[in-house]
């Protein structure tokens, strides 16, 4: 039988688990026998992935880390607009004092190039009590919210459930990193 020469694809986690499927191919075709040669490349590329899987772990908790630190500078950022926003209201609450003590409607100034007008607020409707309202006067919304827990439950058990179903959403990876003491 002559020897196929194997085109082996740049190392990444897929090519590493696709040239594991090769072999395994290989060995399903030889009726399940496994050479000394397809023992040594399996354990070979499976010591690789074992490798790279490691590797892309501490890539991720490195990601983890960035997204944790952008997370907090946005909170800060978040903060920052927060108290801005409430200064320049506070601000404006205290010119609107300001003109309404000195009897001003309008300040300009000489050269023409500024001006703030006072105004009578917006006409805005304040509810106190909406039970209280005349049936005219509101909406009535009503949800319909599905009791998961309990569709999952009674499908688990092979009950007919209309308009529900149970599948399994997309396959995920766990890490699990051990922390290395420090020599003391």
């Amino acid at each position: 039988m002559e020897k196929k020469e194997k085109e082996l694809l740049p190392i990444t986690a897929i090519t590493l688990a696709m040239n594991i499927r090769k072999i395994i191919d290989e060995i399903i075709e030889n009726s399940g026998e496994i050479t000394p040669e397809q023992e040594q490349q399996l354990d070979e590329l499976k010591t690789d992935l074992a490798t790279k899987a490691r590797n892309y772990s501490f890539i991720k908790a490195d990601f983890e880390g960035r997204i944790n630190y952008f997370k907090q500078v946005k909170e800060l950022a978040d903060s920052k607009i927060k108290a801005l926003e409430n200064a320049q209201t506070n601000l404006n609450k205290r010119l609107v004092a300001a003109m309404k003590l000195a009897n001003m409607t309008k300040i300009s100034s000489n050269d023409g190039l500024f001006s703030v007008s006072l105004c009578k607020g917006r006409e805005k409707v304040v509810v106190e009590d909406v039970r209280a309202l005349d049936m005219d006067y509101v909406t009535i919304e009503e949800l319909i919210k599905p009791q998961t827990d309990k569709i999952k439950s009674a499908l688990k058990e092979n009950q007919n459930v209309s308009g529900a179903h149970l599948e399994y959403g997309d396959d995920y990876l766990r890490f699990n990193l051990k922390k290395v003491k420090e020599a003391e």
